[in-house]
């Protein structure tokens, strides 16, 4: 799903002078590659005040994925980075006239992920562009990006969805067999589409179905079940978002017990949990959480080690 009014903007921004190089920012999951790939559409369409117009012959070989003038750059190898052997290879493709039309598109997907040798080769493209280049950068993260690249490109911020969009494009996803609602997807996504289908996926080693196993088995003081969830948290992303997942969890807990609704987990996992969960109890749980995430980003101790610390000492802090 894409904010039809972002999208329109976009394609304003393609129906007028284009400038050579635009960064879209955004969050993981809200739609910037989707939005990159209407706005090479556009850029690429015949028909300028009206692109993109889906019937002339560049718009039919895009969207068939065979348009010759569209270049596509991803992070990869064993760092999962973009080098500046690729960058100099782009270099080498935007001296070349393009082949059907005037424009060529060079889209770069996280484009955070150019090391500081690709970053500054980069740069040397952005200011001495070739004619008829535009590259379409997407972004999760600005500030990884040289400022001197930033400032010689329009950078573009994809805004989140409301609750109300999220649910209603999630919806069609609900049936009998859903492990969640389509609202409890679109409260937890934080107006982030891409989080409310990945959870709606159902995907059981997803960190939000594994916080509710996490806080069930620490609640019945289920040790055994308790190490065998974290046996599934193996590296320091998966412990920062199962983190993440107690403290929202937790946050839940705290609205309950002051009447509030509008709850990212199911309630009924809440109000069993309210049952050995005091307000001071929760709090302490959700610094333990926190603690556990600094200390991952601050020393290379074991994830399994740790892990299992965060967990024993929340069960310490409920069951004592």
């Amino acid at each position: 799903m894409i904010n039809e009014a972002v999208k329109e903007k976009l394609y304003e921004t393609c129906r007028g002078k284009l400038s050579h190089a635009y960064m879209i920012c955004g969050p993981d999951g809200i739609g910037k590659r989707t939005l990159a790939r209407e706005m090479a559409k556009a850029i690429l369409c015949a028909d300028r005040e009206n692109a993109p117009c889906g019937i002339c012959r560049a718009c039919k070989a895009y969207s068939a994925g065979a348009h010759p003038d569209i270049e596509h750059l991803v992070p990869g190898g064993a760092a999962g980075d973009i080098k500046i052997g690729e960058i100099r290879r782009l270099k080498e493709v935007c001296s070349v006239t393009p082949i059907s039309g005037d424009r060529r598109v060079i889209l770069i997907d996280r484009a955070e992920k150019m090391n500081i040798n690709a970053q500054n080769a980069f740069l040397k493209l952005l200011e001495e562009p070739e004619k008829g280049n535009v590259f379409v950068l997407t972004c999760s993260n600005a500030e990884r990006i040289l400022p001197t690249v930033r400032s010689r490109c329009i950078l573009l911020t994809v805004p989140t969805s409301s609750l109300q969009e999220i649910e209603q494009a999630v919806s069609k996803y609900e049936n009998a067999s859903s492990k969640v609602t389509a609202r409890q997807a679109a409260v937890y996504s934080g107006g982030i589409i891409g989080k409310a289908l990945d959870l709606m996926a159902g995907d059981e080693k997803h960190p939000y179905f594994l916080t509710m196993q996490i806080m069930k088995a620490l609640c019945e003081d289920n040790v055994i079940e308790l190490m065998k969830v974290a046996q599934l948290i193996t590296d320091r992303t998966a412990l920062e978002q199962v983190s993440e997942g107690i403290e929202v969890f937790c946050t839940d807990v705290l609205k309950h017990i002051s009447g509030v609704d509008n709850l990212h987990f199911p309630v009924e996992n809440i109000v069993n949990a309210t049952q050995k969960l005091t307000r001071t109890k929760t709090l302490n749980i959700i610094e333990t959480a926190r603690q556990s995430v600094t200390e991952a980003q601050n020393s290379a101790a074991d994830v399994k080690m740790l892990v299992q610390k965060m967990l024993l000492s929340c069960r310490e802090e409920i069951n004592g």
